[in-house]
């Protein structure tokens, strides 16, 4: 039975889970929740009904279910597909600056950032990538001048398994973010 990825009909959190997957191609239902009518959003949802019949410890979105594995929080299920497909590391030098690279993917302090994808993908990758698609989809020119993240974004594009993901009816193009919050597009 393939695993399953369950998350609203968005792209937001779920969406570099998505990337992973693809790249590693591994064949996965992605079961997809919507939302229910404004101001809340979450009243008659399709989510609420099932979320606690999954057998979660955590019951939230987004989770991944592979067998007896039941995740929840993005982060953990990114960790765990990382290391079932070797990505985040050779060394312990090497897994510490993955795990680094990823955390400062979700601070984005730094100006400049020397990618360690120009060696090789790792787990940062996937939620970077994601982020970057955002920004240049809320602004085309975002990444103007920025070489390495422009060039980032389209060496990220370009890898086989992505490529076809992308080409494929299974890829969310949009809504990057669900109806409620302060940004979507």
């Amino acid at each position: 039975m393939a695993p399953v990825l369950g998350y609203w009909k968005i792209r937001a959190l779920a969406q570099p889970i998505r990337l992973l997957l693809a790249y590693t191609e591994t064949e996965f239902e992605d079961r997809t929740y919507t939302t229910g009518p404004a101001p809340d959003f979450h009243e008659k949802s399709d989510w609420l009904p099932v979320k606690y019949t999954l057998g979660l410890k955590i019951p939230n979105l987004p989770y991944y279910i592979d067998g007896d594995i039941k995740i929840t929080q993005t982060n953990a299920i990114l960790y765990y597909l990382a290391r079932k497909h070797n990505l985040c590391g050779q060394t312990e030098e090497e897994r510490i600056e993955v795990d680094v690279l990823f955390n400062q993917v979700f601070d984005m302090r730094m100006a400049n950032w020397e990618f360690i994808s120009e060696k090789f993908v790792t787990l940062p990758d996937f939620p970077l990538y994601e982020l970057l698609d955002i920004y240049l989809k809320l602004d085309p020119d975002c990444l103007k001048e920025t070489h390495n993240l422009q060039e980032l974004h389209r060496r990220f594009e370009e890898l086989p398994t992505i490529k076809k993901y992308m080409a494929s009816p299974k890829f969310i193009k949009s809504p990057l973010n669900w109806p409620g919050a302060k940004w979507s597009a």
